[in-house]
């Protein structure tokens, strides 16, 4: 990795149970068949259902973890193509079918009668939250999500240093040039600034 960010150690990191430890992320393929096994696994009973939980949310932070890693990965060296290319293909290829997915995983929940046997004091925040994101849910966002979150890349096209200096010392600081789009639509271009 050039960029010499790297996840942290194995030994930093929670043993998981449900995702395996060596999963790379590459493509839908690779993650869809663990929510598949949640999706057909059945929650009869509320311990069944609370191990269903621990799983489904030890996938999603898996998930989310490497989504973060390459967001981190494609802002702190933004002339790395392979960096934008890893992040895209996770926001454009990847979280859509996690957001299908996740869905499917809140109405299972939802409709899981052994619910009703877990304690509703330490569910409450969760069953409504639950129930917001189905109602809201709708598979005409999902392709806006991804134009979203791919529009606030930046392309640097080069660096010039800026220079500060006071009586004691002189910093010079790299600045990239940066002409992109945001999702704004707003270009910009800071190549003429100094």
């Amino acid at each position: 990795m050039t960029s010499g960010i790297n996840h942290p150690a194995p030994e930093i990191k929670k043993k998981r149970s449900f995702v395996p430890a060596g999963l790379r992320i590459t493509n839908w393929d690779s993650v869809s068949g663990l929510f598949e096994e949640l999706l057909s696994r059945p929650v009869q009973s509320a311990e069944v259902l609370f191990a269903w939980l621990k799983d489904r949310s030890e996938l999603s932070a898996v998930l989310e973890e490497d989504l973060a890693w390459r967001y981190i990965r494609m802002n702190c060296d933004t002339s790395n193509k392979d960096h934008v290319k890893s992040y895209e293909l996770f926001v454009k290829e990847i979280q859509p079918e996690i957001l299908i997915r996740s869905n499917l995983l809140d109405k299972k929940f939802y409709d899981a009668s052994s619910k009703e046997s877990l304690d509703p004091g330490k569910f409450e925040v969760f069953n409504r939250a639950l129930n917001t994101r189905i109602e809201l849910y709708r598979d005409e966002n999902i392709p806006l999500f991804s134009q979203l979150h791919c529009g606030n890349t930046i392309e640097t096209t080069g660096t010039r240093l800026l220079t500060i200096m006071n009586k004691l010392w002189e910093w010079a600081i790299p600045v990239p040039f940066l002409k992109s789009t945001t999702a704004q639509g707003c270009l910009l271009n800071f190549q003429g600034i100094m």
